[in-house]
């Protein structure tokens, strides 16, 4: 496989911008549902409607942290730790909709060459191979990092290994305040190969602007109600699957224990449906409403919000 062509936007800013034109090695696994904060739909909205969830502390931490990690990993394994630039964004060579952004590259050397053999060390630097290393923040997560890291940053450094055209990559954590957990990866063709037909239907649904179906982890609600916010006064159709949708979310919200996900779920797809509109007609006569509701501020700033709610017309009676 050959070098991968990469952009390099100048600054953040326009590093999102670009991201939203691809599938990143960070979206694939949310794509694929092994994602345990956000699913398929948050990152269509966020290709599609430009939204990004807010930048908050543990994101920034993680980020001010990364250098000192990659020294650790350095220090650690003894290999030499490569940086990249900012916010590079290396195109796949073959599937240009697909791109990643590695934190740093290891070097391979003759002291520490490539761990599954695939590779051979050349004599010169420009000759040795660059794997991506994926650098990760995740304090008190140690248990989900035992045997193997969590299947989702796997999915992502297969992808940055199939960006940069490398035949293994590497994965570090800190997890705890003790030594780095650290990961060696081969390349898996299979995976990708099996990966690809999901992650290029996934950019039709895109491209066509059709989205896929709402789930109900947190990542999702949070896009979900950033993006449609405000309500536009309208009333659209909704078919037969819907009603099948708000009778079942009806009956979850009776159940006592463990229907949070089920209400959270089926509250997304139908929030989804309606969109900026008000009002959503049912088959049976009833309807959905998702007005705005707005708080005053006193103590806090003012607050609105969206709230879905079923409604029956009232009969009047003679």
């Amino acid at each position: 496989m050959t070098g991968a062509p990469a952009i390099l936007p100048d600054n953040r800013t326009r590093w999102l911008a670009a991201r939203r034109e691809h599938v990143t090695a960070s979206d694939v696994a949310a794509i694929l549902g092994e994602d345990p904060r956000r699913g398929a739909l948050q990152v269509y909205l966020s290709k599609v409607h430009g939204y990004e969830p807010e930048d908050a502390l543990p994101m920034r931490r993680g980020r001010r942290f990364e250098a000192e990690i990659a020294f650790e990993y350095a220090e650690q394994t003894g290999r030499v730790v490569l940086p990249v630039p900012e916010y590079e964004l290396v195109v796949h060579p073959e599937h240009p909709f697909l791109a990643a952004t590695p934190d740093r590259k290891v070097l391979a050397t003759d002291d520490g060459p490539d761990p599954f053999g695939l590779v051979d060390v050349g004599p010169k630097e420009v000759d040795r191979v660059r794997a991506p290393l994926e650098i990760k923040m995740a304090i008190g997560s140690a248990s989900k990092w035992k045997d193997e890291p969590p299947l989702g940053f796997i999915v992502q450094t297969q992808v940055q290994m199939a960006c940069l055209g490398s035949e293994w990559g590497a994965l570090c954590g800190l997890v705890s305040p003790g030594p780095l957990k650290t990961f060696d990866l081969p390349f898996s063709q299979a995976f990708f190969d099996a990966a690809l037909p999901r992650l290029e239907e996934f950019w039709g649904r895109v491209r066509n602007r059709k989205p896929p179906e709402a789930d109900g982890l947190p990542g999702t609600s949070e896009a979900i109600r950033k993006v449609w916010s405000s309500e536009d006064g309208a009333t659209v159709p909704l078919d037969r699957e819907a009603l099948e949708m708000a009778d079942a979310l009806d009956q979850a919200k009776l159940r006592e224990g463990g229907a949070h996900q089920t209400v959270e779920e089926l509250g997304n797809k139908l929030r989804a449906r309606l969109g900026s509109a008000s009002f959503g007609a049912l088959p049976d006569g009833t309807y959905l409403d998702l007005n705005e509701v707005k708080k005053k501020g006193h103590t806090v700033k003012p607050t609105k919000y969206r709230v879905l709610k079923r409604r029956w017309p009232r009969i009047r009676r003679r």
